[in-house]
């Protein structure tokens, strides 16, 4: 029995040796292999654990520079926006003095009450930081500078050897002057409106039934100045001075206005005939809402509140015709510019020359018009003409030389100081044209375009800031001002044209509105099909981090992340 059991493992092992000994090595192969298989997944693991490694210390690296760049931002910004408050708020203490005044009368709108203002004026409006207009001492302190003001203005229209102002009855003078100052409430623009409505009553009677039927208010008071015309022509004119008031991104000139009235867009060519002839009796269709500056003869509003009033609901419902939509007049005015910049007379090399047969029925609209300014010497001719009694305009040549002097025509004509709206169109067209210009026809688009893109346009009228070779380039200098002034229309016009932005121009693009709020330019870009996923994350990061919800909205719904 034990000589079994010990013969056993030794038969075992024979037979295991006999059976697997000619694969040993095969089996020492394979188990090598087996052993570097384990060894480099083991190296590979240990190689990606690194690489991970690394990435999440550079990211938490990034991360703390990030952070870092964040705060020092985030304090220069708030360095930055306490001293704007600070500015801001030394600006409005700088104001304060003249706040009262300010709000309850006009703002330089003659030169008599600026010198009334100065001189009758008490002192302590002047040195005042601030007036409560609750308080009974200032409200008595206000109704006696309403009272001199009053008066002084009825001394100065009763005095000359041709008063202004005609009564029969002397007491009137008293009840003129104590009935506005009882409805004056504190309000010297109130007061100036009623003393000039006034002035125009042709008799005592007119003037007593004007006295018993005050407006409450300023409103009230503005619309019965708007009730008062109602001829067709009239209403249109004051409409028209109206918009261009109160949209011209600088205060108008008379001239200016005048030429800006009288072009329509899409006029084939510049026109005197269709300009106005005597701009200060247009301008009385509007009342007195509206005044000439002397020194600079600008035209403006009599004071803010009435354009507040000409763009409010109230005219919009019951004086439609005189309401003023801001949007609509700022792209008429933009269709003007590119209009009148787009006259044939501005790109003519060649002068024309004054033909001597000239026929004296187009006296006013080839003599003034190729010779001499406009109103300047077109009456004295006209007279002239009238006393000769001359038919057959022979001797408009020498009418021509005594009314003027000895001018040289063909130097006056070369000459654009006729044009006075030019300077405006051409500082001004592009912004006016920022939103569109879809209302009007694809030929007011065109003659947009060629300001832009034409060269012999660009260099001498069209005035944009950037060059030729930089718009074809689509250089990034133009894509910024295009961001930073939010130009809607040329943002359309590149994003459509054939000529391809690269990525990192569309990044300019879409980042710098995101940055901005410029919510417009985002769906414009949008939709141009042309902005990958990269950037519209980052336009996404952009406005998130200035706070523009709208503009965050409109992003994430394009798929940004």
């Amino acid at each position: 029995m034990f000589l079994v059991h010990s013969r056993l493992p030794k038969e075992l092992l024979v037979s295991f040796e006999a059976e697997f000994g000619p694969y040993e090595g095969e089996i020492a192969r394979l188990s090598q292999e087996v052993r570097d298989e384990a060894s480099l997944a083991s190296k590979q693991a240990q190689k990606q654990e690194n690489e991970l490694q690394a990435i999440e210390r550079l990211e938490a690296k990034q991360h703390r520079q990030s952070w870092t760049k964040f705060k020092k931002d985030y304090h220069a910004s708030k360095a930055e926006e306490n001293n704007r408050h600070l500015e801001i708020n030394r600006c409005r203490l700088e104001k304060k003095r003249f706040e009262a005044l300010d709000a309850l009368s006009t703002y330089t709108y003659q030169k008599t009450y600026r010198q009334i203002r100065k001189e009758c004026v008490p002192e302590r409006f002047l040195t005042k930081q601030h007036i409560d207009l609750g308080t009974v001492e200032n409200q008595d302190k206000i109704a006696c500078d309403i009272h001199t003001f009053i008066r002084t203005k009825l001394e100065e229209w009763l005095e000359g050897e041709t008063p202004e102002l005609q009564i029969n009855d002397p007491t009137l003078i008293i009840t003129i002057s104590d009935r506005l100052e009882k409805g004056a409430q504190g309000m010297f623009l109130w007061v100036k409106f009623q003393l000039y409505t006034l002035l125009h009553k042709r008799s005592d009677k007119l003037i007593l039934a004007a006295l018993n039927d005050l407006p409450r208010d300023l409103p009230e008071t503005f619309r019965r100045i708007l009730c008062r015309y109602t001829e067709a022509d009239d209403i249109d004119i004051g409409r028209e001075i109206f918009r261009w008031i109160a949209v011209a991104k600088r205060p108008l000139t008379v001239e200016e206005l005048r030429e800006a009235i009288g072009t329509k867009p899409l006029q084939e060519t510049w026109s005197d005939n269709s300009y106005i002839n005597d701009m200060k009796k247009a301008m009385a269709c509007c009342g007195n809402l509206v005044f000439i500056e002397e020194e600079q003869q600008t035209v403006h509003f009599t004071h803010g509140s009435v354009k507040q009033y000409l763009l409010s609901d109230a005219v919009q419902e019951s004086l439609s015709k005189h309401f003023v939509d801001l949007r609509k007049a700022d792209g008429d005015a933009g269709a003007v510019c590119v209009t009148y910049l787009n006259f044939p007379i501005f790109n003519q090399q060649v002068a024309r020359k004054v033909d001597n047969s000239i026929s004296a029925t187009d006296i006013t609209t080839t003599v003034v018009k190729n010779s001499l300014p406009l109103g300047q010497f077109a009456n004295k001719i006209a007279l002239s003409l009238l006393r000769r009694g001359d038919k057959t305009g022979k001797s408009i040549h020498h009418l021509l030389k005594d009314a003027a002097g000895d001018i040289d025509v063909n130097r006056q004509q070369n000459s654009l100081k006729h044009y006075p709206f030019l300077p405006y169109a051409k500082q001004f067209w592009l912004e006016h044209t920022k939103q569109g210009i879809d209302p009007y026809s694809m030929k007011l688009r065109r003659l947009w375009r060629n300001l832009i893109v034409e060269a012999s346009w660009r260099d001498t009228l069209s005035g944009v800031p950037w060059t030729l070779e930089d718009w074809e380039n689509r250089a990034a200098s133009v894509l910024q001002w295009i961001v930073e002034q939010n130009h809607c229309s040329l943002a359309q016009l590149i994003l459509g044209s054939d000529v391809e932005l690269t990525q990192p121009k569309l990044l300019i693009f879409v980042k710098g509105a995101a940055t901005r709020g410029h919510a417009r330019l985002i769906e414009i870009s949008l939709g141009s099909e042309k902005v990958s996923q990269i950037i519209l994350d980052l336009g996404l990061q952009a406005a998130a981090a200035g706070g523009h919800l709208d503009v965050v909205e409109r992003l994430r719904n394009a798929g940004a992340k």
